[in-house]
């Protein structure tokens, strides 16, 4: 990441710290795999393990930004997603010694708090009070020496909205206290809603299985499945929909909805997959189930 004005002091080179691109991991083949630029599909009731490998040439960020062996410094990674309006560290560690540090970097990005755009940011830091005296040296802790940017496109239903967890015993509203799940969608709603006010998810709490869901991947399918089911029932057979979709916010419940269906059914227009929700309930519900590779491992 190129700064945008100059520093009032010394920043580490780029070669300074090596870097491998950010993975994921994949629990359905418990293998990690290059992480994109973009989501699709993104499931708010599961987390996401990312990681990197990052090797710190400490006496080389020392030598160039005139700091001493004794000055602290730290690698950390923040996040920041505007949509879901969260910022924060999600690993820090620091730097001691001299010479090369290899590190492998792992952090977890909490489904339900993470929508729209996300920011990761790769930080070298100056970590406590600078015992320098170099006039070019950073000031005092804080200071960023180095820093890396990688941004994440969330898309589909996933974390672009909320999700409660409660008693539904204790939840008049929803009727089924027994329901493991209830997804909350107005039939009338606008589409041109922000989708974070537009449709919920609360978990019932008060069900057994449902407490540790997350950690259960079939029952989190089976849930992905019928939010997915609701939204697309709800909203494609809706009339003028298929003709409107391009006009709609990608944030918006009508932009989310398209966004669903395209990368879902690669190759099928709108217009014929609302003609099959609209007529071909079950054929349609079926074909969902597949496209989700419910139960796949």
């Amino acid at each position: 990441m190129s700064d945008l004005f100059s520093r009032p002091y010394r920043i580490a080179a780029p070669d300074a710290i090596e870097t491998e691109p950010w993975t994921r991991f994949d629990p359905a083949n418990e293998s990690w795999t290059e992480l994109g630029p973009e989501l699709p599909g993104w499931d708010p009731a599961m987390d996401l393990r990312i990681q990197r490998t990052c090797v710190i040439h400490s006496d080389e960020v020392r030598d160039a930004c005139r700091l001493l062996e004794s000055d602290s410094i730290s690698l950390a990674v923040t996040v920041w997603s505007r949509d879901a309006g969260v910022r924060e560290c999600l690993y820090r560690t620091e730097i001691i010694g001299s010479g090369r540090h290899p590190m492998q970097v792992e952090c977890l990005l909490i489904g339900s708090q993470t929508a729209g755009e996300v920011v990761l940011c790769t930080e070298l830091v100056t970590s406590g009070a600078v015992r320098s005296t170099d006039v070019f040296a950073p000031p005092g802790p804080g200071c960023v020496l180095w820093s890396d940017e990688f941004s994440i496109e969330v898309e589909g239903a996933g974390s672009q909205f909320p999700i409660e967890s409660g008693d539904f015993a204790e939840m008049p509203w929803i009727s089924g206290s027994n329901a493991p799940w209830h997804v909350e969608l107005e039939c009338d709603v606008d589409l041109e809603e922000p989708v974070l006010r537009a449709i919920r998810l609360y978990i019932n709490s008060g069900h057994e299985i449902m407490r540790e869901y997350e950690q259960h991947p079939h029952i989190s399918a089976i849930v992905r499945y019928d939010v997915a089911r609701v939204l697309l029932t709800t909203i494609l057979p809706r009339k003028g929909f298929a003709e409107q979709a391009e006009s709609f916010d990608r944030k918006s419940l009508g932009g989310v909805v398209r966004n669903l269906a395209e990368s879902l059914f690669p190759g099928w227009s709108l217009r014929d997959l609302a003609e099959d929700a609209r007529h071909r309930p079950a054929e349609f519900e079926t074909s969902l189930r597949s496209a989700l590779e419910l139960f796949h491992d």
